[in-house]
């Protein structure tokens, strides 16, 4: 059986000219051996990721040129933005999710297991926009309570943290209890965070009534603000750093857990109070994780 083998010890600069290390380097950012095998080569592929499994420590991160990093990182990178593409399409789309995706949420192990990502479904979904909420919507909102059908916003984006989380590479390496113990504690605040990344997409982040020239002047005060604390803290800490610390300054993930805990309690307070329907329209999964919060392992895992 022929060796995937390198002349430069791992080391080429070149991906073009060396099988090994374009091999080495699509299996480290996550594709899998699967996807990329031939009839040709189908066993020394499976054996080469079985070999890279067995020895986790040597990342193509310590064992690359510095351009062979920035490649990488670029890959990984593209990927993000499709999926974010493929999100904001299915997201956006007129077409409707299919049935089947939320009656495979009655528990967490239907959805891990589950095979079939929504987010690779994304042709399927037609380019034009969804139509604004009819008035009528509205009115039976206030007469029947707002759960009187699946409020589809709410379920979607709940379900897109499981589709979007199944895509990146450690998730195969989690057994179930990590999952479980990851997605229910991650996924009020991530909501949030998606609830806050559209809206601001879509200028939703305005206050209602204000003209187009005073969203306008709004918009330049937020963005001059915006470069003056680049401006202080790549300052106070150099370009590259102080860029870092930008994007983790203000406490933005405590304030999404928070806000997802105030979010929690609101669906819980509607769910028991105010509207009995809750549980009817909402799959089993998606209610835990929006009015019960993180799921302890004793609680599914008794014996």
């Amino acid at each position: 059986m022929k060796e995937f083998n390198c002349k430069n010890g791992g080391e080429c600069k070149d991906f073009a000219s060396c099988k090994r290390c374009r091999l080495y380097k699509c299996l480290t950012v996550g594709i899998k051996p699967q996807g990329i095998c031939t009839k040709l080569n189908e066993e020394q592929i499976i054996a080469f990721a079985e070999r890279m499994k067995e020895h986790p420590g040597k990342s193509a991160v310590l064992n690359t040129a510095p351009k062979q990093k920035e490649l990488i990182n670029l890959i990984v990178m593209k990927n993000l933005l499709q999926i974010e593409q493929k999100v904001r399409r299915i997201r956006y789309s007129q077409t409707p999710i299919p049935e089947f995706f939320y009656t495979q949420c009655d528990t967490f192990e239907s959805i891990f297991s589950r095979k079939l990502n929504l987010i690779e479904l994304v042709n399927e979904f037609s380019i034009k926009p969804i139509k604004t909420v009819p008035a009528i919507f509205l009115e039976k909102a206030r007469q029947f309570g707002p759960f009187f059908i699946r409020p589809a916003p709410v379920v979607m984006d709940l379900l897109f943290i499981f589709e979007i989380g199944k895509t990146f590479p450690f998730f195969e390496r989690l057994d179930n209890k990590d999952r479980i113990a990851l997605f229910s504690n991650i996924a009020m605040p991530l909501f949030v965070l998606c609830c806050s990344f559209y809206s601001v997409q879509q200028n939703c982040d305005f206050s209602p009534g204000l003209s187009e020239q005073a969203q306008k002047l709004l918009y330049s005060e937020a963005e001059k603000y915006s470069a003056l604390l680049m401006s202080l803290v790549q300052i106070n800490y150099g370009p590259a750093p102080g860029a870092l610390r930008y994007v983790e300054l203000m406490g933005l993930i405590d304030g999404l857990f928070n806000t997802g805990v105030k979010y929690r309690q609101l669906l819980t307070y509607i769910s028991n109070v105010l509207d009995p329907n809750f549980d009817k329209v909402f799959p089993p999964v998606l209610a835990q994780i929006g009015t019960k919060g993180p799921v302890e392992s004793h609680q599914l895992f008794p014996y």
